[in-house]
C-alpha cells in the first residue's frame, strides 16, 4: 500500500490575499494534484499564447476552494479574473502547495 504522504491532502488552509488597494481578503486553498500541475506546466510551455495566457488559471481552480473544500471557482471563471487578482491568488496558491515560503514575492503582482 502507497504511503498516504504521496497523495494531496484534503485539508484547507486559509491565507489572507492582500491587493495593492491594501484591502485583505480571507481565501482558503487546499493542494492542486499531479495532474493539474501537469496541465499548467504543459499550458506554460506551449508556443501557443493562448494556451499559455490559462496556466495561471489552471492551478488557481485546482487550489482555491471554499472553508469545507468545495470548489470555490471555476477554470472558466479563474480565466476571469484581473490580472493583479490573479498573480495574488497564485502566489498563495504556489505558498500552500510549497512553491514558495509564506510573503516570497507578494509584492510583485
Amino acid at each position: 500500500m502507497l504511503d498516504s504522504s504521496f497523495f494531496v491532502s484534503g485539508g484547507v488552509q486559509p491565507r489572507d490575499v492582500e491587493l495593492s488597494d491594501g484591502k485583505k481578503h480571507r481565501l482558503y486553498f487546499k493542494e492542486y494534484s499531479g495532474a493539474a500541475f501537469t496541465q499548467y506546466a504543459l499550458a506554460i510551455r506551449s508556443k501557443d499564447l493562448k494556451e499559455k495566457a490559462v496556466g495561471m488559471a489552471i492551478l488557481i481552480a485546482a487550489s482555491l476552494c471554499e472553508a469545507d473544500g468545495s470548489e470555490a471557482i471555476t477554470f472558466e471563471r479563474a480565466c476571469e479574473l484581473k490580472p493583479e487578482v490573479m498573480q495574488a491568488i497564485f502566489a498563495k496558491v504556489m505558498e500552500v502547495n510549497g512553491v514558495k515560503k509564506e510573503g516570497e514575492g507578494e509584492k510583485n503582482a
